[in-house]
């Protein structure tokens, strides 16, 4: 099925899921290690959706270092969840994207 969704995704098309910032964050410091929750615009094969992205990060070694875990909805993207053998197999509509940003 991974097939299946690639091309209900469009990923020939659309390679890359971008998130743009539209809000300001405050994060709750322990250390070097942070996390807050972000608003912004997730594109995912060409669609924008509104999100609040949790994150954590930490500041250790001179890099900053954020990552977290979206759980999402094809169809909120609109996006059908894909099917197989004349619609006898189907996927379910839950994604979850996984992202680790490092800046050093």
């Amino acid at each position: 099925m991974d097939e299946k969704a690639h091309e209900a995704l469009q990923v020939k098309k659309y390679a890359d899921i971008t998130f743009t910032q539209t809000g300001t964050a405050t994060a709750q410091l322990s250390g070097t290690k942070f996390s807050t929750t972000v608003t912004g615009t997730l594109t995912i094969s060409g669609k924008k959706q509104k999100v609040n992205l949790r994150i954590t990060g930490d500041t250790a070694n001179g890099q900053l270092k954020v990552s977290g875990t979206a759980n999402l909805k094809m169809t909120d993207f609109g996006i059908d969840p894909p099917k197989a053998m004349l619609g006898a197999v189907k996927s379910g509509d839950a994604i979850k994207v996984n992202y680790e940003v490092v800046l050093k």
